[in-house]
């Protein structure tokens, strides 16, 4: 997929709105009490176009118990993609306070929605953790949502107003 405009290429509204970010953030806090099990964020969901490459970034503000139910995150999607997802934030099992250890990780390339998991901790005096993914999307443009759930059920785990993604577009075929 180039990631540059090709020589003769006509220069559309279409194609130039193709390279416009997309951001999408929390107005309202969701929250998770007691559950494990993921559920997609109704606020953080990314239209994404079809034969175009994402870098995706997000921003999560995270409060709960301390040494309590934590943050865990994943995609899904409608629509063909890949999704290539890493995080940083605080390690989960942080006792309490708004600082710590940090945790860096990844999971593999992943082609089935949803996803795999990451998980971050969560603390009542509210943490940050951040996110990247690559996401190819394929022939069929589809809808990238965050989903969460707390990492074990204990309490209430909140995803805080002003939570943001951002997919920035690199390519395109058409």
């Amino acid at each position: 997929m180039p990631n540059y405009w090709k020589s003769g290429m006509r220069i559309t509204a279409a194609r130039a709105n193709r390279i416009l970010p997309i951001p999408v953030r929390k107005l309202v806090a969701s929250t998770r009490v007691a559950t494990t099990a993921e559920v997609a964020d109704s606020e953080l969901v990314l239209p994404l176009l079809a034969n175009t490459n994402y870098l995706v970034q997000g921003g999560y503000l995270i409060s709960g118990p301390d040494a309590g139910g934590d943050f865990k995150y994943g995609w899904e999607w409608t629509g063909t993609m890949t999704v290539i997802m890493g995080g940083i934030g605080p390690v989960d099992t942080i006792a309490s306070g708004s600082s710590g250890s940090g945790q860096f990780a990844w999971a593999a390339v992943d082609t089935s929605s949803p996803s795999a998991s990451i998980s971050f901790a969560a603390s009542a005096t509210g943490l940050n953790a951040q996110a990247q993914a690559w996401v190819e999307v394929g022939a069929t443009a589809g809808n990238l949502s965050l989903r969460w759930a707390q990492l074990s059920a204990s309490g209430t785990t909140t995803l805080n107003v002003g939570s943001w993604l951002l997919a920035t577009p690199h390519g395109f075929n058409s």
